[in-house]
């Protein structure tokens, strides 16, 4: 019933009188017809794929749909990628350990679990899991053990997992939008 309301309001706001009439007939005759082929564009309307723009690199790469002028989401993946456009790579981003070394298994913040990030030469992704409260004791920073300034340092994490990247990097600038 709304459909029909919207499609005959477009169609009362911006259709002259004078096409309601059949050619020997009065002004409504032809109206229920045209009234059904306004609902059938509207439907057609709804139906129709929104606006996306795709990202690719100077090399042709496809780099996902623009979500920022940094960030691109990747649908194969179903992640998003925040991209360093100076060096043409992933943003980095530390893991987390609850030992004292940077051994063992690796942590990220749960918000990880819907990007992709960098780290030490390698790619990461968050589980896709309930995040548990726990207590960590060190990070990993491009090949450096820090340790929390205040010890533990607890906050949601989910598990880290390596992932393999289906373009290469460094992205070649500058980036193409279609």
């Amino acid at each position: 019933m709304k459909k029909i309301m919207l499609a005959l309001a477009v169609f009362i706001l911006f259709i002259p009188l004078s096409v309601f009439a059949v050619k020997g007939g009065k002004p409504g005759d032809n109206l229920q017809q045209q009234i059904d082929e306004l609902i059938l564009r509207v439907e057609a309307l709804e139906q129709a794929p929104t606006g996306a723009i795709d990202v690719y690199d100077a090399n042709n790469q496809y780099l996902g749909i623009l979500v920022s002028p940094y960030e691109t989401y990747y649908p194969p993946l179903k992640k998003s990628i925040r991209f360093d456009l100076g060096r043409g790579s992933i943003t980095s981003q530390r893991l987390s350990f609850e030992s004292d070394d940077c051994s063992g298994q690796p942590y990220v913040s749960s918000f990880t679990s819907y990007a992709i990030i960098e780290n030490s030469g390698k790619y990461y992704t968050g589980e896709m899991s309930t995040p548990i409260f726990m207590d960590f004791y060190t990070q990993l920073l491009q090949g450096e053990c820090l340790t929390f300034p205040s010890r533990p340092y607890p906050f949601n994490a989910v598990k880290a997992i390596e992932v393999t990247l289906p373009f290469t990097l460094p992205v070649a600038l500058p980036l193409r939008f279609e």
